[in-house]
């Protein structure tokens, strides 16, 4: 392949005059068109999966230090609120997995818990709070929103709409290392999501840059995201990626979108390349692909390209 290329740009160098490096990256970007979508999302989807999974997990402790429990273990990990949410909404939380076989490093998690009371609700004071016996107050027209429990909540009970920002450092699961940080903003009915997030495993290695928009699965735990931005694959190529309504589930065990397309655009002074991938419902890993306006079938992405399996 190298052979085939390096003689491929030799001889696009004669012709067009453009230099070899930008004939070279052109033929890899041709070269691997293919499988990009596929191996952006899947990237992706390992990055905000984690993110989430940790976002949730910081609400957890930070309800059970509110609620005089310690957050200090989970399994074998550390975990401490390195600032509560107080007041104005705003908190941290830290796990730290030195201590755990198979998972190594920090994640950093800064919240804004957006608590909204009830009409109604915005007079009472903590002796209120203490005598509580679950009832509405004198006057309350209509319903308790979802997962409101007034301060004696669970633990396992989230109270609020919480934005998250998730940072790793150092970390690493299993064979796969993590570095940057991955943001949710919004409501219940969505908001602002952005990742500037690296996966690398043995010998893959790939960046993604985005800034989008989500919104909520209404069947299942997950987001329905569309993104611009730039994503660098396992051989060194920068892509311009634009994603629509790609369909991310909530768990990490699926490193795929069930649901819309990614197109990424390569362009330099020798030419142009552009893979389309549209996605269907089925974790598999999978999307059918057209290059440059060409059908190529089906190209996956799946945990074994990460491990090395």
């Amino acid at each position: 392949m190298t052979r085939t290329v390096t003689l491929s740009a030799a001889l696009a160098v004669a012709l067009t005059g453009c230099s070899a490096e930008a004939v070279i990256d052109l033929e890899n970007a041709r070269n691997e068109a293919r499988f990009v979508p596929a191996e952006a999302v899947g990237t992706l989807g390992f990055a905000v999966a984690q993110a989430q999974n940790y976002g949730e997990r910081a609400v957890v402790a930070q309800n059970a230090f509110a609620l005089g429990a310690s957050p200090d273990e989970d399994g074998c990990s550390a975990v401490s609120v390195t600032d509560a949410i107080l007041d104005d909404g705003l908190g941290s939380v830290m796990f730290d997995f030195n201590a755990c076989p198979g998972r190594n490093g920090r994640v950093h998690v800064d919240q804004e818990s957006m608590l909204e009371l009830p009409d109604g609700w915005e007079e009472w004071d903590q002796s209120d709070w203490d005598s509580w016996d679950g009832e509405l107050p004198d006057g309350w027209e209509g319903e308790v929103p979802d997962g409101w429990g007034g301060p004696q909540a669970s633990v396992e009970m989230p109270q609020s709409e919480d934005n998250f920002n998730v940072r790793f450092t150092d970390y690493s699961v299993s064979l796969v290392d993590v570095r940057g940080a991955v943001g949710v903003d919004g409501d219940l009915d969505g908001g602002e999501v952005g990742a500037h997030v690296g996966i690398s495993a043995l010998d893959y290695d790939a960046l993604a840059s985005v800034h989008g928009r989500w919104s909520p699965m209404q069947n299942e735990p997950g987001k329905w995201i569309s993104f611009g931005g730039e994503f660098r694959s396992m051989t060194g190529v920068t892509w311009t990626v634009v994603a629509d309504n790609l369909g991310f589930l909530d768990g990490g065990e699926c490193l795929d979108a069930v649901g819309g397309t990614l197109t990424a655009v390569f362009e330099n002074e020798a030419g142009h390349a552009e893979v389309t991938a549209t996605f269907d419902d089925v974790c598999d890993g999978c999307a059918e692909v057209e290059v440059d306006g060409i059908a190529q079938g089906e190209a996956c992405f799946s945990a074994s390209d990460l491990v090395g399996e």
